[in-house]
């Protein structure tokens, strides 16, 4: 039996994510239909996964390789 057109088209379509943060200001993409885990608040963008991931990468500086015998000040 062949399912109608608009629901094949709905079963395929890709999941919604949301993006959240923690209090310690850590992003992560997160399933929508999920529960969130303990601490994680949304922050605010929903989309799919890959633009959510793009959008992350976009927002934040990349981090920035040291040359070798180089530490981090902290």
């Amino acid at each position: 039996m062949r399912l109608p057109h608009w629901r094949h088209e709905l079963d395929t379509a890709p999941a919604l994510h949301q993006i959240v943060v923690n209090d310690a200001r850590e992003f992560a993409v997160w399933p929508s239909a999920k529960p969130l885990p303990s601490g994680w608040r949304p922050a605010g963008r929903t989309g799919t996964r890959e633009e959510l991931t793009a959008h992350l990468r976009s927002s934040f500086a990349p981090l920035v390789e040291l040359p070798p015998g180089r530490t981090p000040r902290g």
